[in-house]
C-alpha cells in the first residue's frame, strides 16, 4: 500500500459515475501541495457506449500510468439488460518502472474506496483493454 489517497473531487467525480451521472472517469497520481494524491484527469459525458469506450481508450497515455472506472451497459443476447461499473488499472509497458510500481501499490486501496465496482481490467496495452471488456461484456 502506497499511502496515496484521492482528493475530494476524485470522490465526489466517482459518486457521479456510481449515481450514473457520467460514462467515465479517468484519473491520475499527481504531486498536489507536495504530495502524490490520485485526482480527476478527464471524465466523459454518457453517450454511445461504444464510441465512450473508444474516447475512453484513447484518454490512456502510451507512457503513463492511470486508473479509469468505466460504467458498462449491454444487452445479453437473451434481451436482459446488464451493468457492470468496471475499474481499470493502466500501467503501460512504457511507463517508468517507479510509475509502474506506485499505481501497482496504489491500485487495491483506490478501488476499495469507490462505490459499486463489479469488474477489474488490469492493462498493459490496448489490446488489454479491449480483450478485458470483451470478457466482462460475455458474463
Amino acid at each position: 500500500m502506497s499511502g496515496i489517497s484521492a482528493d475530494d473531487n476524485a470522490m465526489d467525480t466517482s459518486q457521479k459515475l456510481s449515481r450514473s451521472k457520467i460514462q467515465y472517469v479517468v484519473f491520475k497520481i499527481d504531486k498536489v501541495n507536495g504530495s502524490e494524491t490520485i485526482v480527476v484527469e478527464k471524465e466523459g459525458e454518457k453517450g454511445d457506449q461504444e464510441a465512450k469506450w473508444a474516447e475512453f481508450v484513447e484518454a490512456m497515455p502510451e507512457s503513463e500510468g492511470r486508473f479509469g472506472v468505466f460504467d458498462l451497459r449491454w444487452d445479453q443476447d437473451d434481451g436482459r439488460k446488464r451493468d457492470s461499473v468496471c475499474f481499470v488499472t493502466w500501467t503501460p509497458d512504457g511507463a517508468r518502472i517507479k510509475q509502474k510500481m506506485i499505481y501497482g501499490s496504489t491500485a487495491e486501496s483506490f478501488k476499495g474506496s469507490l462505490q459499486g465496482i463489479k469488474s477489474v481490467i488490469a492493462a498493459h496495452d490496448i489490446s488489454d483493454l479491449m480483450d478485458g471488456r470483451a470478457e466482462i461484456l460475455k458474463k
